[in-house]
């Protein structure tokens, strides 16, 4: 067996979980709102700003103000108590975390592939 796939199964087996540990809150509960319903509609309002002309901050500005209420309502559904401020700072992230996704993807690919963990087709 090759090295390249000795450390694909390794990092195959591992991998996630060597991933999750270290985890602060923060980063948790951004990647839990990501894999929510509510953040798959926040990437498609990503989505969506991408061609409307408009220039960066001006798109930032107008997808957190239709995310920051889906966030709120993701948030307070458990009765829990959230300021405007700090579901802003959340909304803010996952849009940024998304918008950061969507740049790597190419170049994610391209080490997934080069570690033999995914295919080049």
């Amino acid at each position: 067996m090759s090295l390249k796939k000795i450390v694909a199964r390794v990092l195959g087996v591992v991998g996630p979980a060597l991933l999750a540990w270290g985890r602060t809150e923060a980063e948790k509960a951004l990647a839990a709102v990501k894999n929510s319903p509510t953040g798959s509609r926040i990437t498609e309002l990503v989505r969506d700003a991408e061609d409307t002309g408009k220039s960066g901050p001006e798109k930032l500005a107008a997808v957190l103000a239709d995310a920051a209420p889906l966030v709120l309502a993701l948030v307070t559904k458990g009765g829990l108590k959230a300021e405007l401020s700090a579901v802003e700072t959340l909304t803010r992230s996952v849009i940024e975390s998304i918008v950061a996704d969507a740049k790597a993807i190419p170049l994610a690919r391209a080490i997934l592939v080069a570690l033999g963990l995914k295919s080049s087709a």
